[in-house]
């Protein structure tokens, strides 16, 4: 199963913060809407996107489920909830 991301990864972190299904046009489109979140993200200089994240995570997934079952589209979309979610349950045994 791909682990894909549309229109990239920074879709995941977008979700961390609101929930939308826009498509987005390319990634530096996406940095731009994540900086009126987070202003001082910058997807080559900031470097632990975990720890400013991590309390966030369950939001994120929650967005993102309920974008992979509503939408319509491909663009937005990610599946990397499955991964964390695994990562979760596995952290757990």
């Amino acid at each position: 199963m791909a682990i894909n991301s549309v229109p990239c990864f920074e879709f995941w972190i977008l979700l961390h913060f609101e929930y939308t299904d826009k498509p987005f046009e390319n990634c530096a489109s996406l940095e731009k809407q994540i900086k009126t979140k987070w202003a001082t993200y910058s997807k080559k200089k900031t470097k632990d996107v975990y720890a400013e994240l991590r309390d966030k995570t369950a939001i994120a997934i929650k967005n993102s489920k309920n974008i992979l079952n509503n939408s319509m589209s491909e663009n937005p979309i990610t599946k990397i909830h499955l991964v964390v979610d695994d990562l979760i349950e596995q952290s757990k045994r």
